[in-house]
């Protein structure tokens, strides 16, 4: 689906992004890791074409994204970012029916194919009750959904997402997560931030651990999340076991100030 060649980005002097290759499969969910500062939300923005690298190549199904028409490029990439400000009050279904600009353009009026395709994600995403509420005027879990439900209302085969889960507690963490995995056993690729790791360990079919611009480690969690990565990249100390239900590692911190006990 894509494939990473070479790129290095700079905000200035310094490289944010170091010599970046991988490769995503069509179907995969790929979750990037690693610390603050590591790069993580500049590669995301790189592969959505909201930044370009001063070297490098990006192939989408073999072809340089800058020769796609930024047009047909939102027809199979979309991006959520992970702080949305609102510049109008929208409602729900107005918000949701944006993801439908790249087939409407600016002032282009909805179909009645358009407004299927968001009353089925409406009914989907359990949001339909919503509708005429401000967006603004929902939970933090609820603004969520109503984010990821826009994006599939765009119908990209690959969707980009920055940290869904950030600002979420563990049960609606788990709902969303559910949502997005969902997703991407339909057939759609899936590249996503994450911070918290277990999450990325359980649902993610592939890693990437970034560590200050570059690739530390990539794989599956059990080759990714080992306690020497875990420890070496986010200088703290850790257990990792294994989930005892699912089988896949499991990180468990160490407070530093216990250990001088």
């Amino acid at each position: 689906m894509f494939k990473i060649e070479g790129i290095n980005f700079s905000y200035g002097k310094d490289d944010v992004l170091k010599d970046i290759s991988f490769e995503i499969q069509k179907g995969e969910f790929l979750g990037i890791i690693g610390p603050n500062g590591s790069g993580k939300t500049t590669l995301l923005k790189v592969l959505a074409r909201i930044l370009k690298p001063y070297r490098g190549k990006i192939l989408l199904e073999n072809e340089e994204i800058y020769e796609i028409p930024l047009s047909e490029y939102a027809k199979k990439v979309a991006y959520l970012p992970s702080m949305i400000e609102f510049s109008f009050s929208y409602t729900v279904e107005e918000f949701v029916s944006l993801g439908r600009f790249p087939y409407t353009g600016r002032y282009g009026q909805l179909k009645k194919s358009d407004r299927d395709i968001v009353e089925n994600v409406l009914e989907q995403f359990e949001i339909g009750q919503y509708r005429k509420r401000k967006v603004w005027e929902l939970s933090d879990g609820e603004k969520q959904r109503v984010f990821i439900a826009q994006v599939i209302t765009q119908q990209a085969s690959v969707i980009i997402l920055d940290e869904p889960v950030s600002h979420l507690d563990i049960g609606h963490s788990f709902k969303i997560m559910d949502i997005i995995k969902e997703i991407n056993r339909s057939g759609i690729t899936v590249i996503s931030v994450l911070h918290e790791l277990n999450l990325a360990s359980e649902y993610c079919t592939k890693l990437l651990l970034l560590n200050k611009g570059s690739i530390f480690s990539e794989g599956t969690a059990e080759e990714v999340i080992t306690y020497q990565n875990i420890e070496k990249v986010y200088q703290t100390k850790v257990l990792v076991y294994k989930n005892p239900h699912t089988g896949k590692p499991y990180v468990f911190g160490i407070p530093a100030i216990l250990l001088t006990r």
